[in-house]
């Protein structure tokens, strides 16, 4: 995959993102996505969100931590498609 400039993810994240405020006191924008997954199994069918969002790469580490609708999360899966930009999943600390 060919990585974007500073400009262009600068571009991206700005034009779709929000804030979101880490623990650690930084601030950051992200673009907040998520996936619908479904597995059949011989006991039904089970269905499961994953919630994620994109950033810079440069922005997260796996020991960063954040609070969001006053439920604090932490980080367990960065992506790096080595665009510049990654996927970054979350869970509940508590879940």
């Amino acid at each position: 995959m060919r990585a974007f400039n500073s400009n262009d993810m600068d571009a991206l994240i700005n034009s779709f993102g929000e804030k979101l405020l880490l623990d650690n006191g930084s601030a950051i924008t992200v673009i907040f996505e998520q996936d619908e997954i479904a597995i059949q199994t011989t006991e039904g069918l089970i269905q499961t969100t994953e919630n994620y969002f994109t950033c810079r790469h440069d922005q997260i580490t796996y020991d960063d931590t954040f609070v969001l609708n006053n439920v604090q999360y932490e980080i367990y899966n960065i992506i790096d498609d080595l665009s510049g930009l990654c996927n970054v999943y979350y869970r509940g600390l508590n879940a």
